[in-house]
């Protein structure tokens, strides 16, 4: 159907179900229709709203409205229109209910919600996912789980948020499908003195005519990927009025925080984020290690090298991430100072428990590689890296895999993907190697 005849058929079904509503009784039957006629019109609500943000954003690039981006020619490359960028407060809120309540759906807490859930008695407050087969948006099969309610949903990604790496400095796009597409600007060679694929000062004499110019654009396409947090829960928390939610909750939205990060950083893209130290991101620069470099050693000049290929509209956001393990060797690196004998100055600098190399902060994280591996020191810059997340949370039990150790299973599934927003490095006006937000150093393992 096209968006005309969606909203025909959202009249259609919206009228029928207000003569249900009206009715002072209905029959088992009729109540099933009216069930089945609030998912069919919020299905078809949810279409039209997609339909029209993509014809809205059809018609800005064919109109060439997308603004260049702000930050220098190396900075970022989006828009800073209203519906195209993404959002700057990245809490659930400040994504999906900007002025609007959050929703418990009459449940008292988390703790009611989840001891309903696992009794595995019925509760019409238990909402279930919307079926694949009946609506294309949601992307969630019929036993795809319970809908946890919003208010519950921002409380555990919001809980993990502040101690995540890249959520809290990558762009984050709200998806309210299962797929969002972010307009962005191509052309990442500069030699020939052009910008996005195209655009080139001009100088003109009297009466002389100028030549119009065309940039390219690129499309980056986000797609709502099924990540699953599985934890095992004693039924002893529960029986013996322990503080089952508590517990549970700490257990998933860790989980929750720590897999985003993993994956943001370390996955290949298969049904799964682009991970910026990954194959999967084109833009990443690895720099080899020195000549007859010793195996499992961290030298001056391969940091001041990777330093050296950072894009310069990256040098404010961009932070070294380290594996823990290379922590004493950086801390053993010294730099001599002027020509006075014996004067050096350490390259790793700490403050109050805050680590920098080269003026730019240092996080130690095990989502890196060990000490000697590619990937064990890394320069990024998150906010060339895009982020999608969806509002929606499903949660699901099952006693079957611990039936014979008295366990019970729960599995919480949060959609979300994320992609470097260049699709090369940049080949600078004038220089000899390329430049990205993204750099890595090579393996000294053999």
């Amino acid at each position: 159907m096209n968006l005309e005849e969606m909203k025909a058929a959202l009249a259609k079904k919206a009228q029928r179900l207000k003569d249900l509503v009206g009715q002072d009784r209905l029959s088992d039957k009729e109540k099933t229709e009216k069930r089945t006629l609030l998912s069919e019109c919020q299905d078809l609500k949810t279409d039209i709203e997609q339909g029209a943000e993509e014809r809205q954003l059809l018609d800005d690039l064919d109109k060439s409205y997308v603004t260049p981006p702000a930050g220098g020619q190396l900075g970022g490359q989006f828009s800073t229109r209203d519906h195209t960028r993404p959002t700057e407060d990245r809490s659930y809120r400040g994504m999906f209910a900007v002025g609007e309540p959050l929703s418990r759906d009459s449940w008292k807490d988390p703790d009611e919600f989840l001891n309903v859930l696992l009794s595995g008695r019925h509760d019409e407050r238990l909402k279930r996912t919307r079926s694949e087969k009946r609506s294309m948006i949601e992307g969630v099969s019929e036993d795809g789980g319970f809908s946890v309610p919003t208010e519950f949903a921002a409380k555990w990604l919001d809980s993990s948020l502040p101690a995540e790496i890249v959520r809290t400095r990558a762009q984050v796009w709200p998806m309210k499908s299962s797929e969002r597409v972010v307009p962005g600007w191509s052309g990442k060679d500069h030699s020939g003195g052009t910008l996005f694929g195209g655009f080139k000062m001009q100088w003109l004499g009297e009466a002389q005519t100028g030549t119009r110019q065309t940039g390219k654009m690129e499309v980056l396409t986000l797609k709502a990927r099924k990540g699953a947090i599985f934890a095992q829960i004693s039924n002893e928390l529960k029986d013996d009025g322990m503080s089952f939610a508590q517990q549970l909750e700490f257990a998933l939205k860790t989980s929750v925080g720590f897999g985003l990060d993993s994956n943001f950083i370390n996955g290949d893209g298969v049904a799964k984020p682009a991970g910026v130290l990954t194959t999967a991101n084109p833009a990443l620069i690895t720099v080899a290690k020195e000549t007859s470099q010793t195996e499992g050693t961290i030298v001056y000049r391969n940091l001041s090298k990777m330093y050296a290929r950072l894009a310069p509209g990256s040098y404010k956001n961009a932070v070294w991430l380290c594996n823990q393990d290379c922590m004493q060797s950086l801390l053993e690196i010294y730099v001599p100072i002027g020509e006075t004998y014996g004067t050096h100055a350490p390259l790793l600098n700490e403050s109050n428990g805050t680590f920098s190399i080269f003026g730019i902060p240092v996080i130690f994280t095990e989502h890196c590689a060990s000490l000697g591996a590619q990937g064990d020191i890394n320069l990024v810059d998150f906010t060339q890296y895009a982020v999608g997340l969806r509002k929606d949370l499903s949660l699901d039990i099952s006693n079957a895999p611990g039936w014979t150790e008295d366990m019970t299973d729960y599995r919480l599934i949060v959609r979300v993907d994320g992609m470097s927003t260049w699709s090369a490095p940049v080949t600078p006006l004038n220089g000899t190697v390329t430049l990205s937000p993204f750099i890595t150093l090579g393996a000294r393992d053999e």
